[in-house]
């Protein structure tokens, strides 16, 4: 599991510096985004444009925050589970394990 938390927040941190870096060139990606469509924007005007230009990098910006987030949250829980897996178990937590690996064994066996 801490392998998929790990994973988790690599992607996550490489898709809030792509947001990142859309929200820096705006320009290119809304009309990389209108071409994406197939829209022709040549009724718009300047000022309409740009306000949809500020739109976009407020998105991005979110989106960047929100990826940030993510990849923090993710990082810290697959901190803490390997650091749980590597601390010394408890004589009852050893019970209960030796006691779930026998049950494993006898439900084995009776699918033999």
């Amino acid at each position: 599991m801490s392998t998929a938390f790990a994973i988790t927040a690599i992607l996550a941190l490489a898709l809030g510096i792509a947001c990142l870096q859309m929200a820096n060139g705006v320009k290119m990606w809304r009309m990389w985004w209108m071409d994406l469509l197939g829209a022709l924007d040549v009724e718009t005007d300047r000022v309409s444009r740009k306000r949809q230009e500020r739109q976009m990098a407020l998105v991005f910006i979110v989106l960047f925050l929100l990826f940030f987030a993510v990849a923090l949250s993710t990082s810290y829980w697959a901190y803490v589970e390997v650091r749980e897996s590597r601390r010394d178990k408890s004589l009852i937590e050893r019970e209960v394990d030796m006691a779930r690996r026998e049950i494993e064994k006898v439900r084995l066996k009776i699918r033999r």
